[in-house]
Formats: C-alpha cells, structure tokens, sequence
C-alpha cells in the first residue's frame, strides 16, 4: 500500500485512522493487511491534495475569547463535520487544556512528561536522554461534551513552560543556530500531522511565531473581532 501510494508506512496509518472512507483491507495476513488495488487507486486519485489546515487564532489583547473559540469550533469540526482535528496548546496558562480533559489526567501526562513542555525541556538539556514522545503525549478523543469525541485530539500544555520560556532562544545557541524553537516543533508535528484534517495552536505570543512559521500547509489566521461576521455554514465550508 505505501508502495503504491509512494508514502511512508506511517503516512498510510494516518490516512486510515483520519478518513472514514479509507478503503478496508480484504484480509488481513500476519505481515499485515492486504487490499484491493483497484479501490486503493481510486481512493488516492479522489483523496490527492486534501492537506492540512492550520489555524491561529489571534488577538493582541488578552481575555476577548481565543481559546473558547477555538476549543468550541474544534469541537464543532470534529462532532459535527466529522473532521480529525488535533490542538496544540502552547499557553502556560493551559487553558485550552483544561477545558478539554479533567485536570487529573493532564497532572499524570505533565509528570511522565508527556506535554509540549517536555519537548523543549529535552532540547534545553542535550546531555540528557530525550522523554518526549509524540505519539504518547496526544491525548486522544478529549472534550467534556460525551465524555470526548472520537476525532479531537490534544497536545496538552504545562505550566512549566513558564519556567522556560525566556530560556528557549538558547536552543539556537546549543545547535550552532541551526535549529530554531520553532523548528523543532515543527519537526515534531509533521510524522503525525498528516492525520488530521485541521491543526489548531492556541498561544499567548503566536504572532511572533507564526512571521516565522512555514509548514507547507495552508495556513488561516483568524482574528476574533472579525469572526461574527463569519455565519456558521461559511466559516465551516
């Protein structure tokens, strides 16, 4: 399957767990599942250039509502139109966390170190084995609503990103420059990013980032005061 589709074998694992209509294997061997190859055909010719949207939502004042709104039309995506959508919280505050799963089980992933924190704490200390592990640190169908929908995923973040913060432009330093925060963020997203059909961030200095960022994906920057303007069937279409 990945040979024909000319992929990575983790790219097709996000194709199946992201799209509904993904085709079914027609047997699954003990090497792995086995498809019909007209189906796989059609379903990439049909599939081909459906990338990722990245969404900002940004305003300069504090308090005016950005990570309500953004978690209310995460959910609103995912429940609603079905879409596999993954926020990444890069808050101290953690508010966009806390509104998406119970406080306890954000207490146990920040101490196994299974949140943004944690991927540049590793950075800031090279002469330390890494712990941050993508994979483990997505909490997977979050949100009060049903007890968690099934498509929305979150990359929680941690208070203690205010400890480093001040710190993180040192990581240039540590890598001869070669290597921005920015950067390895962005290097830790994209095996998984391909899995969602929209990325949200939700940050208190996301302007200053996004000048810098480039994902080769289509990126949308909404400003709150603008966004009532938007009626629910456009905004979404």
């Amino acid at each position: 399957m990945a040979e024909i589709a000319k992929e990575s074998r983790q790219v097709v694992s996000n194709w199946r767990r992201r799209y509904d209509d993904f085709p079914q294997p027609i047997r699954t061997l003990q090497s792995g599942p086995v498809w019909n190859r007209e189906s796989i055909d059609v379903w990439l010719r049909k599939s081909r250039g459906d990338s990722t949207h990245v969404l900002s939502f940004i305003n300069l004042k504090g308090g005016v509502g950005k990570t309500t709104t953004a978690v209310a039309t995460a959910e609103i995506l995912a429940q609603d139109h079905r879409k596999r959508v993954l926020i990444v919280d890069l808050d101290p505050q953690t508010n966009a966390t806390v509104s998406l799963i119970k406080e306890d089980r954000w207490a146990e992933m920040d101490r196994e170190g299974r949140t943004i924190a944690q991927l540049f704490i590793d950075k800031l200390n090279p002469q330390i084995p890494p712990k941050f592990d993508i994979e483990r640190s997505i909490a997977r169908q979050v949100s009060t609503i049903n007890d968690g929908i099934a498509k929305l995923d979150l990359l929680p973040s941690s208070i203690r990103l205010i400890e480093i913060q001040d710190r993180l432009p040192m990581i240039a330093m540590f890598n001869n420059y070669v290597e921005r925060p920015i950067d390895i963020l962005k290097n830790a997203i994209a095996s998984i990013l391909k899995a969602y059909d929209y990325l949200y961030w939700t940050a208190h200095r996301v302007l200053a980032m996004l000048q810098r960022m480039d994902f080769g994906y289509r990126l949308g920057i909404l400003y709150l005061p603008f966004l009532m303007f938007f009626p629910h069937g456009e905004f979404f279409r």
